[in-house]
């Protein structure tokens, strides 16, 4: 029977000889889906960029994807495969490459594709294909298996990339595509059981509908019940409530794979339990003491630990994912997971360049859960966020010790957080080298990655824009900044104005290099966003101050045209948001109110008089983080002493925002008030700026903010205070206005103005 099969095999590669390259994929007669994807994928590719393959001596007569007899006759058939492992062998003048579960085979093509081809996948709108060519390698034999099994780097919605059924996700190695479904075309995702993969408490029992009824479900705190995703969680210890959600729970599970059956796909094995995302953790006479001598992650794993063991008399395979953030990030003194819950830990404080390998409090945490879990994910952070979004920071560079930190760590599980691909800083590049080392996390070729993308998607302008983010590491490195979640503009003062021009005049070879390619320009523009932005908008005065101290010359001598950076930076911005379908009708005023004005903030500002003589921090509205839109805008004031003016429209939220006015600071870390100052309208001339203080405030060691106004939607942070000292008491100046019928019944509209804020000692 062998020898038969082995002649059959021998007249199938003698009538495919005298096709094209391309037309030698052989799949079984009877191909499943991911088979034919992956031919039609090796198909379309080869038929680009390969005339002919020559691995060693052997011209190559034909590529067998998935279960074909040669595959089958050489015992490389799928069954046995690891999930998700896949080969590439040649066998004679043939190559198979046959993969693990459903997805392996398609890993396969796209490695083959990618390492033997020149092919490179990287972005979901760009792949560079070689010119077709003859390719000779020593070579092609492979055997892979992924390190971790859950491998996701998350895009919010169809919002920001338009769905493509997984197929990027795929050719980077990913095993799940955040909200964005992998279809059974390209094998399915690594999918997470309903209602979601993450903060399912109130989705499983929303406190919209059960608040009212059974508020003994939810959190007792202080006599008031709390619930619902932002403002509360449930009472973990009520039996009642235990009993509803291991019901809605063990329903869903079975109704999840009934379907999954009918359906012909994976059944789902993994099932979120994580708690709200909120801190407000019951303290009723049963949970309170729990949570104090077992920490909220104790009460939360109490509660977990029943449901999982129930879980598991019906389905013992079944694993449920609980995390440990924010306030359950501490473990439990005693308390022990069981052994199918898995944990996920959040990394919500490590410095964002550097990452985990650098946050001893974090190596801390990780140390204790691993101790006692049998399974860790990670949900890790490849972006900032808050008013600072999208500014530049060269995190790409701490990947090999970030993944070398997981691997050592034992965890399995790889999530990553990299939304807004039409503004994060260089998000096309970190999506690209960060699935490089979710696929593999052992590799040892940083640079040739970095470099290799940059030539292949930026042409003959790459090594400007890699050399432009080596600037960046190399002032990282030496000034060893700390950037947060949501940093503050003084945190990226390690991009001084000595390596601002520098990047700025890499980028103006970069736009050179590219001649009149419009694409490549556009690609090199978006490149340069993120510093356009910084030098022409957030920090520009900043840059002027340097580069007159640095070189003696006056500051009307600054080289560098703010106008026009503007310009090219909005254009930009612009055009990028349309071109990955960022814009909705629900978020267009949201979103392009962000830098509505900036045209309307001067090149440069007459110092305050008041404080020419004392050390002091400067903010103008520029700065100021603040909600724009209905409610706060940036206008010209010619009252003003720099020209324009934050404007708040008092009339749109007038409780918020009558007398007496308060103006305070409050420490983030320690989550309380520090001060608070309030005014009465008997303090203020009508229509005329004046200075009120919030005067000798001790700042704690934490992060902290100067608030203004009752509505406390404009937050200054107070952490980078150079030139100032930070340990002795701060004072806040507000140049500050009222005007309009809520302060002075004149029937006018409600306006306040605030042009600066002076922090001095």
């Amino acid at each position: 029977m062998k020898e038969k099969i082995k002649m059959m095999l021998i007249f199938a590669a003698v009538c495919i000889c005298t096709a094209s390259f391309a037309q030698r994929i052989v799949i079984p007669a009877n191909p499943k889906l991911t088979e034919k994807t992956a031919k039609a994928e090796l198909e379309k590719y080869l038929s680009q960029c390969v005339e002919s393959l020559i691995v060693g001596n052997d011209k190559i007569s034909a590529i067998h994807v998935g279960d074909t007899d040669e595959a089958l006759f050489e015992g490389l058939e799928r069954k046995g495969m690891k999930e998700d492992s896949f080969l590439i062998r040649k066998i004679g003048k043939n190559i198979i490459i046959n993969g693990g579960g459903t997805r392996g085979v398609i890993y396969g093509v796209y490695d083959f594709l990618e390492n033997v081809c020149g092919v490179r996948f990287l972005t979901q709108k760009v792949t560079y294909i070689p010119k077709k060519r003859v390719v000779k390698v020593a070579s092609v034999d492979k055997k892979f298996e992924f390190y971790f099994p859950m491998r996701d780097i998350f895009i919010a919605g169809k919002t920001q990339l338009p769905l493509d059924g997984g197929r990027f996700a795929m050719s980077r190695g990913m095993s799940r595509d955040g909200e964005r479904p992998i279809t059974a075309r390209f094998g399915g995702g690594f999918d997470y059981g309903p209602p979601y993969f993450c903060h399912t408490y109130d989705r499983y029992i929303p406190a919209r509908k059960y608040l009212k009824t059974h508020p003994h479900y939810f959190s007792l705190i202080d006599g008031k019940r709390y619930g619902g995703l932002e403002r509360g969680q449930f009472c973990m210890t009520n039996p009642e409530l235990r009993k509803f959600f291991l019901s809605l729970i063990l329903k869903n599970i079975k109704e999840t794979t009934e379907k999954a059956k009918r359906e012909g796909r994976a059944i789902p094995l993994i099932y979120d339990i994580s708690s709200n995302d909120n801190g407000k953790f019951c303290r009723c006479e049963t949970c309170k003491p729990i949570a104090e001598a077992e920490n909220n992650s104790g009460l939360m794993l109490q509660f977990s630990n029943y449901l999982a063991r129930e879980v598991k008399k019906v389905y013992p395979d079944v694993k449920l994912q609980v995390f440990a953030y924010t306030a359950c990030l501490e473990p439990p003194k005693t308390i022990i997971p069981e052994d199918n819950i898995i944990i996920r830990v959040c990394n919500t404080g490590s410095d964002l360049i550097t990452g985990a390998p650098s946050n001893k409090d974090f190596i801390k945490t990780v140390n204790a859960w691993k101790k006692i879990s049998k399974e860790l994910y990670v949900w890790d952070y490849a972006k900032t966020f808050g008013d600072t979004d999208g500014l530049p920071f060269p995190s790409e560079f701490g990947y090999p010790e970030v993944f070398k930190f997981y691997v050592e760590n034992g965890f399995k599980g790889q999530f990553w957080e990299l939304e807004s691909p039409a503004y994060s800083d260089m998000w096309e590049l970190k999506y690209y080298l960060l699935s490089k080392y979710i696929a593999d996390p052992f590799r040892k070729d940083f640079d040739f990655l970095l470099d290799d993308f940059c030539e292949k998607y930026y042409g003959a302008a790459g090594k400007y824009i890699a050399a432009v983010r080596r600037t960046l590491d190399k002032s990282s490195k030496v000034m060893r900044p700390v950037l947060g979640w949501s940093p503050n503009i003084g945190d990226f003062e390690f991009i001084n104005y000595k390596v601002m021009d520098q990047c700025q005049k890499l980028f103006a070879k970069a736009r050179e290099a590219a001649g009149a390619d419009q694409e490549l320009l556009f690609r090199i523009n978006k490149a340069s966003m993120s510093l356009d932005r910084l030098l022409s908008y957030e920090a520009h005065r900043r840059y002027i101050a340097e580069f007159a101290e640095s070189t003696g010359k006056p500051r009307s001598d600054f080289p560098y045209d703010i106008p026009a950076i503007r310009k090219r930076f909005l254009e930009t911005w612009h055009k990028s948001l349309a071109y990955f379908g960022y814009i909705t009708p629900a978020n267009k005023t949201k979103i392009l109110a962000r830098f509505a004005n900036i045209d309307m903030m001067p090149i440069d500002f007459p110092p305050a008089k008041e404080f020419a003589n004392v050390p002091h921090i400067d903010v103008t509205p520029g700065e100021m983080p603040l909600v724009l839109g209905r409610e706060m805008s940036i206008v010209k004031d010619p009252e003003s002493p720099i020209g324009v003016a934050l404007v708040v429209n008092a009339d749109h939220n007038r409780k918020s925002y009558k007398f007496p006015m308060t103006f305070g600071v409050y420490d983030k870390g320690g989550r309380k008030g520090i001060t608070a100052r309030k005014f009465e309208k008997g303090k203020f001339v009508p229509g005329k700026y004046q200075w009120i203080k919030v005067d000798n405030v001790k700042l704690p060691d934490s992060a902290c903010y100067l608030w203004l106004t009752n509505s406390w939607k404009i937050q200054i942070p107070l952490n980078n205070l150079a030139p100032l000292d930070r340990n002795k008491r701060i004072t806040a100046h507000i140049h500050v206005k009222f005007e309009g019928d809520l302060y002075y019944g004149d029937g006018k509209p409600s306006r306040i103005y605030i042009d600066r804020v002076i922090i001095t000692n």
